[in-house]
C-alpha cells in the first residue's frame, strides 16, 4: 500500500464524490425493493429481527413472502439492510429534533444517503485500484472523474436498488484479489475472499462473478509457484475460502431463517426465455435501455483496451470473462431490463471494470488524432448530459405522462415500446420535463405554495416529486419542513468546494 501512504489524494476523491452524491440524491425511496431492505433494517433496529412486522397500510408498495410462522420476509438480500442500520439510528436521532409526524421522513432521507456513501467508496476504491496498476496520479484522477461524473453510478448513487453496493462489492474484491497478486500476502486473500461473499450477500445473481474472480486468483498462485513456498500459497488460499465461505453461507442461512429451507430464496422460479439477441440489443443498443446512450464512456474500453491488455494481461481477461458471462446471462433473463429503472440497471456493478482500460486512453490522449480526440470528448460529455437528466428528474415520470398520453399504444402489455422506440426513449423524454420541473420549482418558490412530506400525506407527495426537480433540498424549500434543516446544505457544498480545488490543483499539475 505504498502509493496509499505517500498520498491522502484518495481521501479528496472520497470526499469530493461523497458531496456531489449528496447534494443530487432525491432524499426518498424509488422502488419496491427499497421499501423493503427500509423496512428490514426497521425491524432489525426495532425489534431485533428480519422479518418485517408492519405490511397491512404501509402506504408503499413492498416485494415480501411468507416465511416462518406465517411472517413477511423480504425477499431482498440481507447486507444492505444491515449496512444502512447507521443511517437509520443518525436518522431516529435528528427526528427527535421535530414533530413526530417528520419521523417516518426523516428516517427514510437519512437511510437514502446509503448509496451515496457506497458509491463515493466505490469510486475511491477505482482510483486506488489505477494507482496500484501504476498509473501516474493525473491520468487516474482524470480517469476516476470520468467514471464517477459520467457513467451510471452517479444515478444509481441515489436509487435505492443494490446494485451499487454490488459494484462496490466486486470492485474490491478483485483489487484485493490484485493486491495479493502484487505482494502475496495472506490477509489480502482472505478481503478478497470477504468482499466475494459480501457480493453474495448482497444479491443472488452475484453468483456468476464469483468464479472468474477464483479462477484469476488460483492463476494468481499458479503463477506465484516460482516462489517454491507451497505453505504460503496454501495459506493464501484457505484464507480465500475462509472469507468466501464466512459471508457467502449468508446465503442459505437466510434462507433457512425466513423459509425454513436452505435453497429457498424468495424469488420463486427465474425465467431464463428472452430471445438472445434481443435481450442483447436491448442491454447495449436499446433507446430506452442501451449502454451505449445511458453510459457512453463504456466506449472507452475498446479504446485502451489493447494497451491495457499489454501491461495487465489476467487482468483484461478477468474483466472481459465478467463482461460476457454477465452480459449473456441478463440478455436471456426475462426481465433483461430491470425496470421501472434508469437504463440498464443490472450492468450497473460492470461500470468500474469497463472504465479500468479507459485509462490508458487518458494517459495517451494527447497523441491521438484531432478526429479522434473529438470522438473522445463527445462521448464522456454525453456521458455527462445523460446523468445529469437521470439525477436531476424522478426517472419514471415520462412512464407515467406516456401512458396517459398514449393509452391505447402503450401499457402494461407492451412496454416494450418504451425499451426500444426512440420516440419514446426515457433520454429525450426526460430532457423535455427538466425544464418544466424548474419552471415548476421557481413559481411554486414565488408563490408560497408548500407542499407535505411522505409522513403527512403520500398521495400528495408522490405527484409532488415528479413535477420538480429531484433532489432533496428542492423538497426541503417547499416542504412545511423547510427552512428548519435546509442549512445542512451547506456542508456539502463548502466539501465540495474545499475538495474540489485540491482536485483541480491535481489535475493542473
Amino acid at each position: 500500500m505504498d502509493i496509499v501512504k505517500k498520498s491522502s489524494l484518495y481521501r479528496w476523491v472520497l470526499l469530493f464524490f461523497l458531496s456531489v452524491y449528496v447534494l443530487t440524491a432525491g432524499g426518498h425511496y424509488y422502488s419496491s425493493d427499497g421499501e423493503t431492505i427500509y423496512l428490514v433494517t426497521r425491524s432489525l433496529v426495532r425489534y431485533g429481527t428480519f422479518f418485517i412486522k408492519t405490511t397491512s397500510g404501509y402506504p408503499f408498495k413492498i416485494a415480501v413472502k411468507f416465511g416462518l410462522g406465517h411472517q413477511a420476509a423480504a425477499v431482498t438480500m440481507p447486507a444492505q439492510s444491515v449496512l444502512m442500520t447507521p443511517l437509520y439510528l443518525v436518522g431516529l436521532a435528528v427526528s427527535r429534533l421535530t414533530e413526530p409526524r417528520f419521523t417516518n421522513y426523516l428516517l427514510h432521507l437519512s437511510t437514502s444517503f446509503f448509496n451515496s456513501l457506497v458509491t463515493a467508496l466505490m469510486v475511491m476504491v477505482f482510483f486506488l485500484f489505477l494507482r496500484k496498476l501504476g498509473y501516474e496520479k493525473k491520468s487516474s484522477l482524470a480517469a476516476t472523474l470520468i467514471f464517477g461524473l459520467a457513467t451510471l453510478v452517479w444515478p444509481y448513487s441515489k436509487f435505492d436498488f443494490s446494485e451499487s453496493l454490488l459494484a462496490l462489492f466486486l470492485l474490491t474484491a478483485i483489487y484485493f484479489s490484485f493486491l495479493f497478486k502484487a505482494d502475496g500476502k495472506s490477509y489480502h486473500a482472505f478481503f478478497a475472499g470477504s468482499f466475494l461473499g459480501l457480493a453474495e450477500a448482497t444479491k443472488v445473481a452475484a453468483i456468476i462473478v464469483i468464479i472468474p474472480v477464483g479462477l484469476y486468483f488460483l492463476w494468481t498462485l499458479y503463477e506465484r509457484r516460482r516462489d517454491r513456498q507451497l505453505n504460503k500459497q496454501a495459506t493464501a488460499f484457505i484464507f480465500l475460502s475462509l472469507g468466501l465461505l464466512l459471508f457467502f453461507a449468508v446465503l442459505p442461512g437466510y434462507n433457512l431463517l425466513r423459509y425454513g429451507s436452505l435453497f429457498r430464496t424468495g424469488y420463486g422460479h427465474v425465467k431464463m426465455n428472452t430471445p438472445i439477441l434481443t435481450g442483447l440489443y436491448g442491454l447495449l443498443f436499446s433507446t430506452g435501455k442501451g449502454l451505449i446512450f445511458y453510459s457512453t464512456p463504456f466506449l472507452l474500453f475498446f479504446f485502451g483496451l489493447r494497451s491495457f491488455y499489454r501491461h495487465h494481461r489476467a487482468e483484461t481477461v478477468l474483466i472481459i470473462t465478467i463482461i460476457l458471462t454477465t452480459i449473456v446471462f441478463y440478455a436471456k433473463f426475462q426481465f433483461w431490463h430491470g425496470d421501472v429503472a434508469w437504463g440498464p440497471r443490472y450492468l450497473v456493478y460492470l461500470i468500474p471494470l469497463f472504465l479500468l482500460p479507459a485509462v490508458e486512453v487518458v494517459r495517451a490522449f494527447k497523441e491521438y488524432r484531432l478526429f479522434t480526440k473529438a470522438l473522445i470528448v463527445f462521448i464522456i460529455g454525453f456521458g455527462v448530459y445523460a446523468q445529469l437528466i437521470g439525477v436531476s428528474a424522478f426517472y419514471n415520470t415520462h412512464l407515467t405522462e406516456v401512458q396517459l398520453q398514449y393509452p391505447k399504444e402503450v401499457g402494461p402489455k407492451n412496454m416494450n415500446k418504451f425499451r426500444f422506440s426512440p420516440k419514446f426513449s426515457p433520454l429525450l423524454l426526460e430532457t423535455k420535463t427538466i425544464y418544466r420541473d424548474y419552471h415548476t420549482w421557481r413559481e411554486m418558490l414565488r408563490l408560497g405554495r408548500y407542499h407535505p412530506v411522505p409522513a403527512e400525506n403520500t398521495k400528495i407527495f408522490n405527484w409532488f416529486i415528479k413535477q420538480v426537480p429531484d433532489y432533496w433540498w428542492v423538497y426541503f424549500s417547499l416542504s412545511t419542513l423547510s427552512r428548519k434543516f435546509l442549512f445542512v446544505l451547506l456542508l456539502p457544498l463548502t466539501t465540495l468546494a474545499i475538495s474540489g480545488r485540491k482536485l483541480w490543483v491535481q489535475l493542473r499539475r
